[in-house]
């Protein structure tokens, strides 16, 4: 279904849409409409129907969104060589393949040296231990 909401503030345009529901918001002045559009949450797609690639670079890069797709809907939630995800209230990164697996992994920094290697006057506190063990077995 195609709705041509006129009514800025209905939930059709503030909030997501699972459904097959697709709003379509017609305008005779783009700046106004990214301008309006930075204003409100980011959305998880945006959908941009233009023969215009002038107009699809511009939209593209003024507004933020979890994916973009252009002069169609939902597809680029079904390539799966594209990550998918959002940003904000739409969610938090990337869920598919090595996207999704850095998404909810964290890693961890490792850095390791041979104990034989160690320096205790790199470490103040151990520096102080041994130089007090060192005092303890000297001859008195």
């Amino acid at each position: 279904m195609v709705l041509n909401p006129s009514n800025p503030g209905c939930a059709l345009l503030t909030e997501e849409v699972f459904g097959p529901v697709l709003p379509v918001v017609t305008y005779t002045d783009l700046g106004a409409v990214l301008r309006a559009e930075a204003a409100l949450p980011s959305p998880l797609a945006l959908y941009v129907f233009s023969a215009d690639e002038d107009e699809v670079e511009m939209i593209k890069g003024a507004s933020r969104s979890g994916g973009v797709c252009v002069n169609d809907c939902i597809t680029q939630m079904l390539a799966e060589n594209l990550p998918f995800g959002g940003i904000g209230a739409s969610g938090y990164g990337n869920y598919r393949g090595d996207w999704g697996f850095r998404t909810f992994s964290h890693e961890r920094a490792v850095m390791e040296f041979d104990a034989s290697d160690f320096n205790p006057a790199r470490v103040p506190a151990a520096a102080a231990a041994a130089a007090d063990d060192a005092d303890a077995a000297a001859p008195q």
